[in-house]
């Protein structure tokens, strides 16, 4: 299995830029399974269970729209709410790579590339590169102008295999980062994609 977690503020373009490498890899003709994933997908049903939305899907404008809603009975928006499931009750309990070690768990029998969507932990980043060899581990650093890590628990992460994206001018570049990227695991990292 290879791993490429994807790290940078909310709103820099990580899920878009997943998303491009998973086409990519498609358009050239990649001979293994590609998945995307979210390290919070389950604080994500967590929190869904928790306001009685779990008819929403895990990702796309439904994820998004839960973000922004205001549940009285906690009073705050559903995206404090996962902060708070994962800040005060799974780290503190299970540990500070407990989202790591889930999703390792969901992808024991995976044998392909997964686009880790959400990598916002140095911690988790470890756990992840330990679990699948340093090797078969990337980073990529997404940023943005206007992006930051205010307000967010997360916060950037760094490893020996890693690039920078910079998504400021649009879809056409970031389609050529995707592509960079691409290449970059096939011709420098080795991987046989």
């Amino acid at each position: 299995m290879y791993i490429v977690g994807f790290n940078g503020p909310p709103r820099s373009g990580k899920d878009t830029l997943a998303g491009m490498v998973a086409d990519h890899a498609d358009k050239q003709g990649c001979t293994i399974p590609v998945k995307e994933v979210s390290l919070s997908s389950p604080l994500r049903l967590l929190a869904y269970a928790m306001t009685k939305e779990m008819g929403r899907r895990l990702d796309g404008p439904d994820y998004e729209a839960f973000k922004l809603i205001h549940y009285p009975q906690f009073d705050k928006p559903g995206r404090q709410l996962m902060i708070d499931i994962s800040e005060r009750f799974l780290k503190p309990v299970y540990g500070p790579d407990i989202m790591a070690k889930l999703l390792l768990e969901d992808l024991k029998d995976f044998p392909g590339l997964v686009l880790i969507r959400d990598c916002g932990f140095q911690i988790e980043a470890r756990t992840l590169a330990e679990a699948v060899g340093w090797d078969n581990f990337f980073l990529t650093q997404v940023d943005r102008l206007g992006c930051d890590f205010s307000n967010d628990s997360r916060e950037w992460v760094s490893h020996e295999h890693q690039m920078s994206c910079q998504n400021n001018l649009g879809f056409d570049d970031l389609e050529i980062e995707a592509g960079r990227l691409y290449d970059r695991l096939v011709n420098q990292m080795g991987w046989v994609l």
